[in-house]
């Protein structure tokens, strides 16, 4: 059925996601706002010089997500094929030892 690692692997990302949801569910209970911090990550950043903070690439909030996703979903297509390319060679030195 599964090996004892993939149920491992399981278990402690349902522990994880569960923890997460329960920080978020007593976050919320505490009132304490869950807003981002862009924004005064932002007027840190540019406080003190005379630049005007602009985007590279303006695209409304559900794009962006989109996007986002999308570029993750490519990159890790792009790391798992090359992944395997580059530890091939040293998994057959190793195995035929």
């Amino acid at each position: 059925m599964i090996d004892s690692f993939v149920k491992i692997v399981a278990i402690i990302t349902i522990s994880l996601i569960v923890l997460m949801c329960l920080n978020t569910y007593i976050g919320t209970k505490l009132g304490n706002k869950l807003d981002a911090i862009d924004d005064t990550v932002t007027e840190m950043a540019i406080q003190g010089h005379d630049k005007q903070p602009s985007s590279f690439l303006e695209l409304p909030r559900d794009v962006e997500v989109g996007v986002f996703t999308a570029a993750g979903l490519g990159a890790g297509i792009i790391i798992g094929y090359l992944w395997r390319k580059l530890f091939s060679e040293h998994l057959r030195i190793q195995g035929s030892k």
